[in-house]
C-alpha cells in the first residue's frame, strides 16, 4: 500500500512553471492571483500599521465566536503544525485547512511544514517551514502589506494590487508576479521570477527583473548576486508526489523496528515531523539504504528536496538496486519538468523491483504528466 495525497489541494500546485502534475489528488483548476506597487514613507507606514494593529486586535476581541472582523485571507492547504497569534498577545493557537487569519495576526509553520494562504486581495502565498509572518493589513483593492519576520515565502499573483513586503533588512516593493523572498540572521534575499519587485532599504535600492537575485544585510544597500538557476529557491513549495511504502512487515526486529513503524503510523496521521522523530531512535546500525529511502520519502512530502536528495545518495550508494530510491528520483525529475528522465527512472524502478507499489505508483506519475491515463492504470 503507498500513500496518496491527504491534505494537499490547488494550492500546493498552484502557478508553479515546472508542467503540470496528475495524480491521486483532485483536480480543482488552475489558479491566478493579483498583486502590484505599494510605497509609503516611513511615517505613513507607522501610522498605517497602527490602524492595522488596532483593526487587528478588534477581529480577535469582538467576535465573541472566534471569527475574524477583517479576514486577511484563508489557508488553503496545511501540512504540519501552523499556528496563529493575535497581536498583542504571547498566545499561540493551532489552524487547521480552511481556517481564516484575521487582519494583524503572525502566523508561524513548524519544522518540516507547510502553509499556502489566498489572501483577501487573491494573493497566493506559500509559507515554508520555520516561518513567521504578520499581515498587517491586508484589503481588496486597497494598499496593503505584510512583514516576513523570518523563513521564506513563495508570492503569486496575476491582477495588479498594492503591496509591499518588510523584513528586518530590506523592503519589497512588488511590481512583479512571482518571487521567493527569505530571511535568516543576518540579510534577505530575493528572487524573483516574473514582473519586477523593488528591492530597498535606506541605504539604496534595485529594481530586479525575470530570473533576477538579490541580497540584503543590516546596514548595507541591496546587492545583486548570480543565480544560474533561480527556480532551486523555490523548490521546497512544489507538490511532490507522495509515493512511501506503509508496509511494516519489511521493518526490521529490536529497537529500529519498533522506531519505524511508529514513524510509518505517524506519518499515515499525517504527523511527517513526528515521523522524522520516531526515525531518530533508530540505531546507527540499523540505518541501512531502506532506512535512507524512507526517510527520503517522508522528506519529500514535504517539500525537503536537499535534504531527501542526500538521502537518496546515501540509499543508492549503499545500494544502488534500491527500487524506492530510483522512484523517489523520478518523483523529483518529474516535479522539476524532466519528463523524460522522470520516466526512464521510473522503469528503472519497476526493473529492479516490479513487486513493490513504489516504483508502479512513480511509473503512473510518469505517465499521468505525459497525458497517457491508459498507461498510467495499467502501471498500478
Amino acid at each position: 500500500m503507498t500513500k496518496t495525497n491527504r491534505g494537499h489541494d490547488h494550492a500546493d500546485r498552484a502557478g508553479s512553471s515546472y508542467g503540470l502534475l496528475v495524480g491521486p489528488p483532485p483536480a480543482v483548476g488552475n489558479c491566478s492571483f493579483p498583486l502590484a506597487l505599494f510605497r509609503v514613507s516611513r511615517l505613513k507606514r507607522l501610522a498605517v500599521q497602527l490602524t492595522a494593529v488596532t483593526l487587528g486586535l478588534l477581529a480577535f476581541a469582538v467576535r465573541a465566536d472566534g471569527g475574524c472582523v477583517a479576514e486577511a485571507g484563508k489557508l488553503v492547504s496545511v501540512q504540519g503544525l501552523v499556528e496563529v497569534s493575535g497581536p498583542g498577545t504571547a498566545h499561540w493557537r493551532k489552524l487547521a485547512q480552511d481556517d481564516a487569519v484575521c487582519v494583524g495576526a503572525s502566523l508561524r509553520v513548524g519544522p518540516n511544514g507547510r502553509a499556502a494562504v489566498l489572501l483577501a486581495n487573491d494573493t497566493l502565498l506559500r509559507l515554508d517551514q520555520d516561518t513567521t509572518v504578520t499581515f498587517s493589513q491586508i484589503q481588496p483593492a486597497e494598499r496593503s502589506w505584510l512583514d516576513l519576520i523570518y523563513g521564506a515565502l513563495h508570492f503569486i499573483s496575476r491582477t495588479p494590487a498594492s503591496m509591499e513586503i518588510g523584513t528586518r533588512f530590506v523592503n519589497a516593493a512588488i511590481e512583479g508576479t512571482e518571487f521567493t523572498l527569505r530571511v535568516n540572521q543576518d540579510s534577505t534575499k530575493l528572487w524573483v521570477f516574473e514582473g519586477q519587485v523593488r528591492f530597498a532599504n535606506d541605504q539604496g535600492a534595485l529594481r530586479l527583473g525575470p530570473d533576477q537575485a538579490a541580497i540584503a544585510q543590516a546596514d548595507r544597500a541591496p546587492q545583486r548576486f548570480p543565480e544560474i538557476r533561480p527556480r532551486n529557491a523555490v523548490r521546497w513549495a512544489l507538490y511532490y508526489p507522495p509515493i512511501v511504502d506503509l508496509r511494516a512487515a519489511a521493518a526490521p526486529p529490536g529497537k529500529a523496528g519498533v522506531a519505524i513503524r511508529r514513524a510509518l503510523e505517524d506519518y499515515r496521521a499525517d504527523d511527517v515531523n513526528a515521523a522524522l522523530a520516531a526515525l531518530e531512535a533508530v540505531p546507527d546500525a540499523a540505518r541501512d539504504s531502506s532506512f535512507s529511502a524512507l526517510r527520503a520519502g517522508f522528506l519529500l512530502s514535504v517539500g525537503r528536496v536537499d535534504e531527501a536528495n542526500a538521502d537518496i545518495d546515501r540509499a543508492t550508494a549503499a545500494d544502488p538496486g534500491n527500487a524506492q530510491a530510483v522512484a523517489l528520483k523520478s518523483v523529483i525529475a518529474l516535479t522539476q519538468n524532466q519528463a523524460d528522465e522522470a520516466l526512464a527512472l521510473a522503469e528503472r524502478a519497476v526493473a529492479l523491483d516490479a513487486g513493490s507499489p513504489v516504483p508502479r505508483m512513480a511509473l503512473s506519475y510518469a505517465y499521468q504528466a505525459r497525458f497517457d491515463l491508459h498507461a498510467a492504470r495499467e502501471a498500478t
